[in-house]
């Protein structure tokens, strides 16, 4: 009898350390998944953002060159801008609070502004107002991307 009672005991911690460590490992899977779903999201607004002062840096510089038959096409203007709309709607609750606003900000300022006759005004906003959030995004993805060692 005594050594069922043992037998017992064991099984019982057996289960009891199963449980606990398959908690921490369910756990620990969900918080890598949303890290890298997060991650994923920061990389596509960021990849995005680079095009578009990429494309405005390109056909400004063209303009200036008066090369206008060098420019990039427009479709990729159109692609990007409808990404960032995607991205800042739907990656709303993947971004921090500060990174959708940022996001928000660039979409709402971009569509606001009506270009001048000057192309000066007209790709000098572009590349300040994409650079300016690009930055801001990449500096808030260290910031809320950083690993952090918790204890569970």
């Amino acid at each position: 009898m005594q050594e069922l009672i043992e037998l017992a005991k064991l099984a019982s911690v057996g289960i009891i350390a199963g449980v606990f460590s398959a908690a921490l490992a369910i756990r620990r899977y969900r918080h890598e998944k949303w890290w890298e779903m997060r991650a994923a999201a920061y990389r596509d607004a960021i990849e995005t953002l680079s095009d578009l002062h990429n494309y405005f840096q390109h056909n400004y510089s063209n303009w200036q060159n008066s090369d206008a038959s060098e420019g990039m096409p427009p479709e990729k203007w159109r692609q990007t801008q409808e990404k960032i709309r995607r991205l800042s709607d739907t990656g709303a609750f993947l971004f921090s609070k500060k990174a959708e606003n940022s996001l928000r900000r660039f979409r709402d300022e971009e569509f606001k502004w009506k270009p001048e006759h000057d192309p000066d005004n007209y790709y000098g906003f572009y590349i300040r107002t994409s650079k300016l959030c690009l930055d801001e995004l990449v500096a808030i993805s260290r910031r809320d991307l950083k690993v952090r060692e918790p204890w569970l």
